[in-house]
């Protein structure tokens, strides 16, 4: 069996316990405790151990499974190896590497913050997964719609990015983990989670029941960009149906009628197509972030460490499902795919919403075709719209922040990525206190929206950092 490097002046063997442990001088940042003899008895929260009885080699990395214990509590081991993955994976009916694979005859439920794999014979879910996911979502699409309700111009700007902020899928897994042994806790998380959630487009993901669609860990997570396109296609649909009642095509202005006389009893629903530009800023806001927190699945590594006799290698693996060597071939393409929608609509937006109110950035804009400058510029002035943008006396520009703002995503999708554990939840609420502070003594917002939304946004935040401090404190999950 594989052992660990303790140092050599730690006590001698007349001096220690046999309870003593001892860091591993193999595994970096103390993860791993050993016994005088170098066998390891402990493993710091958040990583995982497997035992290979053949080679007796020990694999050792970071995980999501143990992250119901202290973040820097360790948990004891089995005295028996063996024993080690049953401890681990069973009660997620996981096994492999790191508990990274679902046993045999069970898959990841989808739509679900649950990391626990459940048994099927089937894929005759699929109805549950277009109820749950998909009707809510519809509907949310039709108000949204209808009443014009557009984040950027109203007063859910802070709002929103609170809740986007507090329930993203790392996040969330998290949380559904750590509260999964204490009832009361479970509920409560749930039932505010669940209301936070609507703005990352997940409606009841806390209450899921288990819909298998026997899909692997990977195509899972990709369903999600799935359902976050979904308004998109909803818009575009609509859009298609507008320009054919205008032309008059018969069938659709039949099919139109109900709706039309519905919609003469809602103020300010008259003009369809100017809904659709504003709701477009708003799904297409709400569509990109989901999205990066998915690609955050599928590009987020971890280093593993394999303890054998020969000494230690190191690799890295993919943390959502660590029986995958990171970039290997069946990993490589929805690592391009994630790539691919972390640029488009992740970065690019970002650059275009921070520098477009500076002329240069203008100047380079009238080398694109008319058209397309037209779209460009309407699509910015509802991503602005609530900004100074510096027109009235003693007042800056502050116009840029948008995109400050929107590309402050992919910091909370890198500040994960680093930490991969329960501390993501309090770093994220600290740096969201911070940045709430530091726009409120900025003040970027016009008259009609700047008050309430730092003061709403405030509220919440420190709401947040209160429960999430409750949380942590209850559950367990940091000294």
């Amino acid at each position: 069996m594989a052992t660990c490097k303790r140092r050599s002046d730690d006590c001698k063997a007349s001096e220690c316990s046999t309870n003593q442990t001892f860091d591993c001088l193999d595994i970096p940042n103390s993860v791993v405790l050993c016994d005088f003899y170098g066998r390891v008895k402990s493993l710091l929260a958040c990583n995982c151990a497997n035992y290979y009885g053949v080679s007796g080699d020990i694999l050792i990395g970071r995980c999501i499974y143990t992250c119901q214990s202290k973040v820097l509590q360790y948990l004891d081991l089995p005295a028996h190896e063996v024993e080690w993955n049953v401890k681990l994976c069973d009660q997620f009916q996981r096994k492999g590497p790191l508990c990274g694979q679902c046993k045999d005859s069970f898959y990841l439920p989808v739509y679900s913050y649950d990391m626990t794999c459940v048994h099927c014979t089937d894929n005759s879910d699929w109805w549950k997964f277009v109820l749950i996911a998909f009707f809510p979502l519809t509907i949310f699409y039709v108000f949204l719609v209808v009443f014009k309700i557009n984040i950027h111009s109203s007063f859910l700007l802070g709002y929103v990015f609170y809740c986007q902020a507090v329930t993203t899928l790392p996040l969330g897994r998290i949380l559904y983990i750590s509260t999964r042994s204490n009832t009361a806790m479970k509920l409560f998380t749930y039932i505010i989670g669940s209301f936070y959630s609507v703005w990352n487009l997940d409606f009841f993901r806390f209450f899921s029941p288990n819909i298998c669609l026997q899909t692997d860990t990977l195509a899972t997570a990709c369903l999600d960009i799935v359902v976050a396109a979904y308004p998109l296609f909803l818009l575009l649909l609509t859009y298609g149906l507008i320009i054919a009642y205008d032309k008059n095509v018969p069938i659709i202005v039949l099919l139109w009628k109900p709706f039309s006389k519905c919609l003469k009893y809602i103020e300010h629903s008259s003009s369809l197509k100017g809904s659709l530009i504003d709701s477009f800023s708003t799904f297409f806001y709400l569509f990109a972030i989901k999205s990066i927190s998915v690609c955050t699945d599928v590009l987020t590594p971890v280093q593993t460490h394999r303890l054998s006799s020969n000494g230690v290698t190191s690799e890295y693996r993919l943390y959502i499902d660590a029986s995958l060597p990171f970039l290997v071939r069946s990993h490589i393409s929805y690592a391009i795919v994630g790539l691919v929608i972390v640029s488009v609509v992740g970065v690019l937006p970002s650059i275009l919403l921070l520098f477009y109110p500076f002329k240069f950035f203008q100047h380079l804009l009238l080398y694109m075709p008319q058209s397309w400058r037209l779209s460009v510029s309407i699509f910015v002035d509802t991503m602005q719209c609530c900004y100074k943008d510096g027109t009235e006396e003693g007042t800056r520009d502050y116009r840029w922040l948008s995109g400050f703002f929107f590309g402050s995503r992919l910091v909370f999708a890198v500040l994960y990525g680093l930490t991969l554990n329960s501390s993501f939840l309090v770093l994220n609420a600290i740096i969201l206190t911070v940045f709430i502070m530091a726009l409120i003594i900025i003040n970027p917002y016009k008259d009609q929206y700047g008050e309430l939304n730092t003061s709403v946004t405030l509220y919440l935040i420190l709401l947040a950092s209160f429960l999430a401090s409750c949380v942590m404190l209850m559950v367990g999950t940091f000294k």
